[in-house]
């Protein structure tokens, strides 16, 4: 039907257009009398036309919901429309058969321009509203774009170009310069630099180098590189993105559930109001009283149309589900896009939530004067051959201050102790103080106050030994996350009180959290607790968002009301929290926020409308100005103002398309 809608919208249009010019001419002049028999005819052929063969659709829809008791909008289109067209119809053949109660000035007036412009404005309002859903799924479709159609793969030594949906878990395939990533894998020989901007938000490309992992939908800038495929098809992360969105635009939300339950009680009122208004008419009403009383009645069902009603929230949630979706933002549901704008408490994790979660080298501190460097070249050139994020950012630091780093020899770790090697003729320890070496460690003892106090700001200390004898120290610490301060205080402006949760010590919690101004911290407790934390907070009432990012925020974010996952962390986070913010930057949780209070401000002003305009037009309709100003709705106007209504509603939604998500956030980086 929506396929060929645009044809009998345009077919219904053209032949409506000509009835309603001479209608509305009639009225201009001030011409009452009837119309002569020729034009009638013409009318009748002009109106057939539109009602059986464009509106034929919607009278079949009427004919169904009575029949499958599932009463809708088209449960009093079809009888309007019905009515309208045979009462006119059998006027226009068989006059005679009608007594003086329909006549008016001595003939019997027929309606066929009101029947064919209710079809035509239906019509418009359907062709409308699916433009509008078509629009919201603009998201979808960019999302969609971003899986190429072919890939090239190594078969047997040789490449060739195959359709994605061919591939398997296991193929070898070659990526270079400008083409799409079709899978998700892991890089086995080259270097190519990625634009990952569609799953972190960052412009600038990253340098892929062997062993690294490539996502499915990003942009190889760049370079080549030869790829093994772990994930294919609706397993990619680019594909649980689409069915995550594709999945949320079709939930319902609770007060879109309430709206349809209000709109399946309004149907059989409004049929009963019809119905009393045209007995009301016949028997009270002026000459010709059956005549009047049909026109009410008509213009009860016409100016009633549940259209805007049951356009009201769904449209808006699609709508904002769509925004969301081009903002990083994905929510799977409605439900819980109707519930983060209800949030009161929000539990944040700290490492990898509102810390970036990877170590930089903070201090190097010497216990010689003026050997800040030295001390950091050797650590750096044992560390060099270690995995550990703490070896990462030694070695980070050392090219930062621009030394040059010699891998050492005789290479040895012990897991939780450190590292030790050969630099050139020198041994080289890193790691724990208890754990070197050394022949007399009373050098470090003037640094235990120094210890101390970086211990109790959450740093990390590692001790550096060379040839046996104390050489300094490195310090380590995690950085706060980009806008987390700014974040903390725009949920305080919004009247959500932020808490963090983690299982950090208690010095390093509350420094970070004096940093960022929050007053109320969870600190030192083990992933299990965290939902504990959750469900404690949750028994004070309100609604509660947990925010986090690891495998150990899992439990909490299942248990949160709202479980908000950092696209940036593991997939067990993003699979159990049902909104994600892909970009994983905390002024997502914002803009997630504002997002979904715009969708509910929205309904609400939908909904109002929706009520409001059948409240003032309902009496209008039945003739209520008749008796003290003659003036009465027709079911043509009637059916224009059902329109008007609709498309209201649908415009009023897809201001969520313009929608700022950074016009309530202050120094926004976008």
């Amino acid at each position: 039907m929506i396929d060929r809608l645009p044809q009998r919208l345009r077919l219904a249009a053209a032949l409506t257009a000509p009835l309603a010019a001479v209608e509305m001419s009639r009225h201009l002049t001030d011409q009452t009398h009837h119309p002569s028999t020729t034009w009638n005819g013409i009318a009748a052929v002009l109106a057939s036309t539109v009602v059986l063969a464009a509106g034929w659709p919607l009278l079949q829809k009427g004919w169904l919901s009575f029949r499958c008791r599932r009463l809708n909008m088209f449960s009093m289109i079809a009888p309007g429309v019905i009515i309208t067209y045979l009462y006119s119809l059998a006027a226009f053949l068989a006059p005679g058969w009608f007594p003086d109660a329909f006549r008016l000035h001595g003939t019997v007036p027929v309606y066929f321009e009101a029947a064919a412009m209710i079809v035509t404005l239906v019509l418009l309002g359907q062709w409308l509203e699916e433009r509008a859903e078509r629009r919201t799924g603009d998201a979808l479709a960019s999302l969609a774009r971003l899986q190429p159609g072919r890939a090239s793969v190594l078969r047997d030594g040789i490449e060739e170009q195959v359709p994605v949906d061919d591939l398997r878990v296991g193929d070898q395939l070659v990526l270079r310069g400008g083409d799409r990533v079709p899978i998700d894998g892991v890089i086995l020989s080259g270097v190519a630099t990625i634009d990952e901007s569609m799953l972190t938000g960052e412009p600038f490309g990253t340098t892929r180098a062997p062993g690294d992992h490539v996502s499915g939908g990003t942009l190889v800038v760049e370079g080549s590189a030869v790829v093994h495929a772990e994930q294919v098809g609706e397993h990619t992360t680019l594909a649980r993105i689409i069915a995550m969105v594709r999945a949320a635009q079709a939930s319902r939300a609770p007060i879109q559930r309430v709206a349809d339950r209000i709109t399946g009680k309004l149907v059989p009122v409004v049929l009963l109001l019809a119905m009393l208004t045209f007995l009301f008419w016949w028997r009270f009403g002026p000459q010709p009283a059956a005549w009047y009383g049909l026109v009410h009645a008509v213009t009860v069902l016409m100016i009633t149309c549940p259209c805007a009603l049951g356009l009201a929230t769904p449209l808006s949630i699609v709508t904002g589900l769509g925004r969301g979706a081009v903002a990083g933002i994905l929510i799977k549901d409605a439900a819980h896009l109707e519930r983060l704008a209800a949030v009161t408490t929000v539990l944040l994790d700290k490492t990898g939530t509102l810390t970036s979660g990877r170590p930089i080298l903070h201090a190097c501190v010497p216990v010689e004067t003026g050997q800040e460097g030295w001390v950091l070249k050797a650590a750096a050139s044992v560390e060099h051959w270690s995995r550990h994020p703490l070896a990462s950012a030694i070695v980070e630091g050392a090219r930062t201050w621009g030394l040059a780093i010699e891998p050492a020899l005789d290479f040895r770790s012990e897991v939780g102790q450190g590292v030790s090697g050969r630099v050139g003729d020198i041994s080289v320890q890193v790691g724990r103080r208890n754990w070197l070496d050394v022949e007399d460690d009373r050098a470090f003892a003037a640094f235990e106050q120094i210890v101390h106090h970086y211990e109790q700001e959450g740093r990390t200390v590692l001790w550096v030994a060379t040839d046996r004898r104390p050489a300094g120290l490195l310090v380590i610490a995690d950085t706060l996350k980009a806008h987390a301060a700014e974040t903390i205080h725009a949920l305080e402006q919004r009247g959500i009180t932020s808490v963090m949760v983690t299982g950090d010590h208690e010095h390093a919690a509350h420094n970070v959290a004096r940093q960022l101004g929050i007053r109320s911290v969870i600190a030192g407790i083990r992933p299990e607790h965290k939902a504990e934390a959750v469900a404690a907070r949750k028994r004070q009432g309100g609604v509660v968002a947990m925010v986090g990012d690891g495998i150990n925020d899992a439990p909490a974010l299942a248990a949160a009301d709202i479980g908000i996952a950092m696209g940036t962390g593991t997939a067990v986070a993003m699979a159990s929290g049902q909104i994600n913010l892909l970009h994983g930057e905390l002024l997502g949780l914002i803009r997630a926020i504002d997002l979904s209070r715009a969708v509910m401000r929205n309904i609400r002003q939908n909904l109002f409308f929706a009520f409001a305009y059948n409240a003032v037009m309902i009496p209008l309709a039945a003739g209520a100005l008749f008796p003290w100003t003659g003036w009465m709705l027709t079911p043509m106007l009637a059916s224009a103002a059902m329109s008007a209504s609709s498309i209201t509603v649908i415009l009023n939604a897809l201001r969520l398309r313009r929608l700022d998500l950074d016009a309530g956030i202050s120094g926004s980086p976008r």
